[in-house]
């Protein structure tokens, strides 16, 4: 009888211990799940973003099964800076600024493109002798140095016999360009969409506004490091599925946008309207993005702005297998 009770108390124990095991166990793997899943995302906070923002704010995310960690950044050069550094596992930044990482960063990769939009413009202060673009010279010119902002003015300023090096540069974060702008500490400067419309008023009155992007719209990438996608493909994917959704929701809801607009980027009604004008909404690779890398990447090696002399092959700087699996029909690659 004694050994009898023995083995019941002896079973008994053995029963708890495997319980608690299994709840240890299964907890651990919960989490090293939700490791596994969760990425880390350089964003730029701004209207060229609003897929991936619209994304968080729906969950959808979360019901593809990864977490996304956002951290914001005023541009798409400082997102990129992120994800070459390490601190983050995807990044969001433009045609540009991808190109001019490529050449230093060969294990960058391209997953789709996620918007495409004109926001940049050049403005120049009237009351500091400029009322055309030649009047450029010898002023100071403020922009974020490596984003989108010095490609286009690097282009713009040919178009009326200037040179680069005829503009004194001030490098500044968007909203600083802004705000000296209108206090007066630089002649004139490139801004975006997102700093400028809240203040167009105030830029207007006191300037004139030019277009560098002479009305071609740049691409808004998906970027991440070759690594991370060989070690998190499933995460690449579903990221891209919840982008797809996003995209399904503003095309079904015409009121999605405008609300993003207003309640997180503090748009005005009106620039509200003009920013939808200037952007499109859609998650692709199309064959153009080949050509539209080679030619600034062309561009870079002809004006000395690397020490690289040949243009690298771009189809190997695009992973199209994440799309793939999300949406086939938006691979538009010649393979």
């Amino acid at each position: 009888m004694l050994k009898v009770k023995k083995y019941i108390v002896l079973s008994g124990v053995m029963l708890v211990l495997f319980f608690i095991s299994a709840y240890i166990i299964v907890n651990y793997l919960k989490k090293e799940n939700v490791s596994k899943n969760r990425v880390t995302l350089a964003c730029y906070r701004g209207g060229s973003a609003a897929l991936i923002y619209i994304a968080k704010q729906a969950g959808l995310f979360e019901k593809n099964g990864i977490e996304v960690i956002i951290k914001n950044y005023p541009a798409g050069k400082y997102a990129a800076d992120s994800l070459v550094a390490d601190n983050a596992d995807i990044a969001v930044a433009s045609d540009s600024t991808f190109v001019a990482n490529s050449f230093k960063y060969r294990d960058l990769k391209v997953l789709a493109v996620i918007s495409e939009g004109i926001t940049r413009k050049i403005i120049a202060r009237k009351d500091h002798g400029i009322k055309e673009p030649t009047d450029l010279k010898g002023k100071r010119a403020a922009l974020v140095k490596g984003s989108a902002d010095e490609y286009y003015l690097r282009h713009f300023l040919p178009l009326y016999d200037l040179k680069f090096s005829d503009i004194k540069i001030v490098n500044l974060k968007p909203d600083q360009i802004i705000s000296d702008f209108i206090a007066g500490k630089i002649d004139a400067g490139i801004i975006r969409g997102l700093n400028s419309c809240q203040k167009e008023n105030e830029i207007i009155n006191k300037g004139v506004v030019w277009d560098p992007q002479c009305h071609k719209p740049f691409y808004f990438l998906l970027i991440a490091k070759t690594k991370w996608i060989h070690d998190h493909p499933r995460s690449a994917s579903d990221f891209i599925k919840a982008l797809l959704q996003a995209e399904k929701i503003i095309a079904k809801d015409s009121n999605r946008l405008p609300i993003f607009f207003k309640k997180n980027l503090n748009y005005q009604d009106d620039c509200i309207k003009k920013a939808l004008e200037r952007s499109s909404y859609y998650v692709y690779l199309p064959q153009a993005l080949l050509f539209e890398f080679e030619n600034q990447a062309f561009w870079r090696i002809e004006n000395q702005l690397t020490k690289e002399k040949k243009v690298p092959n771009y189809l190997n700087f695009i992973y199209p297998y994440a799309l793939d699996a999300a949406n086939p029909q938006r691979v538009n690659l010649i393979r």
